[in-house]
């Protein structure tokens, strides 16, 4: 029976629907076409598996900065003991060069009672006598009975069960041409602009064209040779037209305008 159910176990862990393939959700965008320009190589067998007490933003940011690019995220709340098992079958699934687990955030004890209902029977035994009187003189007579009685009982069992939110980030590595990551305008930054051109940069990958030029998280960069930035499709347009070449790009940073020359990685 042990051995049964070890397999069982096994081959649950191989085929079974998890929290994190079931509300897996893709980066948009982030296109397959994108990623073979950009990634650095082909995708491992295995991905690699890592820990964090990040989550959201912050997550995302830290491993942009060693120049990895969001593909997709899970995200679930369940009973605890989720395995890693699970996330890094679903980073092998989409390909991923890593996948980092956020620490899961304990959200509650659920509690509920489970009633159990079982079988239960009574047995009486009854004996009694009976005494004749004739002609011939009386005779006693003995006897007993037996009598069962069928029924059910209920027992009511409480279950605890404690909850947690899980999150699981999948990343590939890529190549970076400037290693500013960036964001289309957030609508107050277009009305300060008075424009729809430009991009924010959320963040700077470390060793990168971008960190040695002192460009900051919180800049917008506005132009490119003199030529505005439609947004994200168009940032990522410029620097690949722009590969191996040294760019001018306008920045706007805490209400002044800075200019920076920047050599493109190929």
């Amino acid at each position: 029976m042990k051995r049964l159910l070890t397999m069982a176990a096994a081959l649950c862990l191989a085929g079974c629907t998890t929290g994190y393939n079931k509300f897996y959700y893709p980066n948009t965008n982030v296109t397959p076409e994108y990623l073979a320009a950009h990634r650095v190589g082909p995708a491992p067998a295995q991905p690699i598996l890592d820990h964090t007490g990040l989550a959201g933003e912050a997550l995302v940011q830290a491993y942009q900065a060693q120049s990895y690019t969001v593909i997709g995220y899970s995200s679930f709340n369940a009973g605890g003991g989720q395995s890693d098992q699970g996330a890094l079958e679903q980073g092998r699934k989409v390909g991923a060069d890593l996948v980092v687990v956020s620490n899961p955030a304990y959200t509650g004890t659920r509690s509920a009672v489970i009633p159990v209902v079982t079988p239960t029977s009574s047995t009486s035994f009854s004996s009694g006598t009976a005494t004749a009187y004739g002609s011939g003189g009386s005779a006693t007579a003995f006897g007993t009975s037996q009598t069962t009685t069928y029924g059910t009982q209920t027992n009511y069992i409480p279950m605890h069960v404690d909850r947690f939110d899980y999150l699981a980030v999948y990343f590939v590595k890529t190549k970076t041409r400037l290693g500013a990551v960036v964001l289309n305008l957030a609508p107050s930054l277009q009305q300060e602009l008075q424009s729809n051109h430009g991009v924010t940069v959320v963040a700077v990958m470390n060793g990168s064209p971008a960190f040695d030029a002192d460009i900051l998280a919180g800049d917008i960069i506005l132009t490119m040779d003199g030529k505005p930035v439609a947004g994200v499709a168009g940032y990522s347009a410029m620097l690949d037209a722009n590969a191996g070449r040294r760019v001018d790009l306008t920045l706007y940073r805490h209400g002044a305008v800075v200019a920076k020359s920047v050599q493109l990685n190929p």
